[in-house]
């Protein structure tokens, strides 16, 4: 399926504020589009594909890409056209991934080779995505259940120790985290609002894992002393071999054996939004507290008036529903 330019959606028909988010390794909300048209307009259709650009001086970026999932019109007094568009990544869902036609086998390489055979086979669908991957060293054996396209890369960095995935526009990451800040920000300066929380609501220091009929059990000795006893069981049968859940419990314990400070940043540059991604790093300056100098910016959340940075970590409803 190859795109073809359509048309630019008149600035003067868009009816709702434009807000949208940008996370790392996992899903985005849906951005609802309210347009001034009439009932038999027929400019879209499901499937189109909207970019998203920000204008800023002399120049365009291009920001986020979605897609068309459902469109309603209705008709009062007045005539609306809803447009209801899903992140661009969501399309994974809809490709079941095979090797040859084998729906059921288990794979077993580094996680950033089955990731990127995953884009290869669904560009064979849908040829809108390209790959940028790095070696996580490891090898991974994980069993496909006709398992979606997904599922299969973000399962993939659950096995991948200090790795992330992120949709770029049409780019698809798999990268560990960078070594050094890409970006500092200061109060009182580029920081409009600062916000610091720390809790121990998702705390778990001591995991059993079933997976491929065995059952494993993993602690972590100074969590328990420092915060007491914190447990949870998950079963996961994708996971091969011992050895692969072993790289997931190193994975899981990093970043659960400890209270999740969560950050979050309002900025006052709206020209940054060309410059700023989920999957980057960034230092704080004129704080008297003193944080880590290379925190990972997990979440963004975009309006037409400001930025918000969520870093290190932030709520996610689904997974805390799912809880």
């Amino acid at each position: 399926m190859a795109k073809v330019y359509k048309r630019t959606i008149n600035p003067n028909v868009i009816k709702s504020r434009i807000s949208f988010t940008k996370q790392i390794n996992w899903w985005a909300w849906q951005l609802i589009l309210q347009l001034d048209l009439s009932l038999d307009n027929s400019d879209y259709i499901q499937g189109d594909i909207i970019e998203v650009y920000n204008f800023a001086s002399w120049s365009s970026n291009l920001v986020y890409v979605w897609y068309i999932n459902e469109i309603i019109k209705k008709s009062t007094n007045y005539a609306e056209t809803e447009l209801i568009i899903n992140w661009l990544a969501s399309l994974l869902t809809k490709v079941i991934y095979n090797v040859a036609w084998n729906f059921t086998t288990t794979l077993s390489a580094d996680p950033y080779v089955s990731a990127q055979a995953v884009v290869t086979y669904f560009n064979t669908k849908y040829n809108y995505l390209t790959a940028s991957w790095s070696n996580t060293w490891v090898t991974i054996n994980y069993t496909l259940d006709y398992t979606d396209s997904f599922k299969v890369i973000d399962d993939l960095n659950k096995l991948s120790q200090t790795y992330y995935w992120y949709l770029n526009n049409y780019t698809l990451n798999f990268k560990p985290k960078p070594w050094t800040a890409t970006h500092t920000f200061t109060l009182q300066k580029d920081l409009v609002e600062l916000t610091l929380e720390e809790d121990t609501s998702e705390l778990v220091n001591k995991l059993y894992l079933t997976y491929n009929w065995w059952t494993n059990t993993y602690s972590d000795a100074t969590s328990i002393t420092t915060y007491w006893l914190r447990e949870s069981y998950i079963t996961d049968t994708s996971i091969a071999n011992n050895a692969s859940a072993n790289e997931y419990w190193n994975k899981y314990i990093t970043d659960n054996k400890n209270p999740k400070q969560k950050i979050k940043l309002t900025i006052n540059n709206l020209a940054d939004i060309n410059n700023i991604n989920p999957w980057d790093t960034c230092k704080i300056r004129n704080s008297k507290k003193v944080f880590n100098d290379n925190l990972l910016i997990s979440k963004i959340q975009y309006n037409q008036y400001s930025i918000t940075l969520n870093l290190e970590s932030f709520d996610n409803f689904i997974n805390l529903i799912k809880q």
